[in-house]
């Protein structure tokens, strides 16, 4: 078996944006391969509290990659990786959006505390139902408890530049996402804020450890710029079409839109032998 391990991320992948759950095609097509030998890894920018049991839709992975690679458990949540923003971090992001009045939000164990534009982000849930464990952080104390993962928040082209060279320590990274699926308020796009060195194929990394295999024998999809790495890193690495510049410049290939179950289609492709 070529591709011992998959990993998938879920918005715009396993679950076409505009649907409330992952599709049953792809839950039904990811069972056979992992009946079939294959671990099966959710690779997400979501906060571990909000990957939610409706949005799975009984899909049942092996190991949860959440938090864009800050935070990696296994299937029964043990831990195996956790990287964190530092305080400084937490207050120059919380600063920065709230002078410009760009909504932000932070990614703890417990769920996604906004720290400015709380009002903002509760519509969008309602509008879309995300399945965001989202809570009021207005008081902005919640980083003294225990620090975040990561953020996620409205962020125009060009303010991460401006953000980087306004605090050059931090070496925070930004992945954006763009389109209507994303905006917030009136800022026409949103990104991933993650501590320095951490992205996704840092995750693989980790489960590459933890299964006992390299980045070669691992097959990951995704659509968004924070998959790119990911996609590179893996032995194969595919993008769904319609997937982000980043995104599809990282990948090995192109894979059907999420709309048309890309993920079931892949994994029939490649794991054959699970559909006999």
């Amino acid at each position: 078996m070529r591709y011992q391990l998959l990993l998938l991320d879920i918005d715009g992948t396993l679950r076409p944006h505009g649907q409330a759950c992952i599709p049953a095609a792809n839950v039904a097509a990811v069972a056979a391969v992992q009946a079939a030998g294959v671990r099966v890894a959710v690779a997400t920018g979501r906060g571990r509290a909000s990957v939610t049991d409706r949005l799975m839709n009984g899909l049942h992975p092996d190991y949860w990659l959440c938090a864009a690679g800050a935070q990696v458990v296994d299937a029964a949540g043990t831990p195996l990786y956790e990287k964190t923003m530092t305080a400084a971090a937490v207050e120059a992001v919380t600063q920065f959006c709230a002078e410009h009045g760009w909504p932000v939000r932070f990614t703890f164990a417990d769920g996604s505390y906004a720290y400015v534009g709380y009002e903002v982000f509760a519509a969008q849930e309602a509008r879309v139902d995300h399945g965001i464990a989202l809570k009021d952080g207005s008081a902005r104390t919640r980083h003294q408890q225990s620090l975040p993962y990561s953020a996620y928040g409205a962020f125009p082209p060009g303010a991460a530049a401006a953000f980087a060279a306004r605090w050059p320590g931090l070496g925070l990274r930004f992945f954006y996402e763009g389109g209507a699926a994303f905006a917030l308020s009136d800022v026409p796009a949103s990104c991933d804020i993650l501590p320095a060195g951490v992205d996704k194929a840092d995750g693989l990394r980790v489960l590459c450890a933890a299964a006992g295999i390299g980045p070669a024998a691992c097959a990951a999809v995704g659509d968004s710029d924070n998959d790119a790495p990911l996609l590179r890193a893996a032995g194969l690495g595919v993008c769904v079409a319609g997937g982000s510049a980043a995104a599809l410049a990282a990948a090995d290939r192109v894979g059907l839109p999420a709309e048309e179950n890309a993920v079931a289609a892949l994994c029939r492709e490649l794991w054959p032998e699970a559909f006999a």
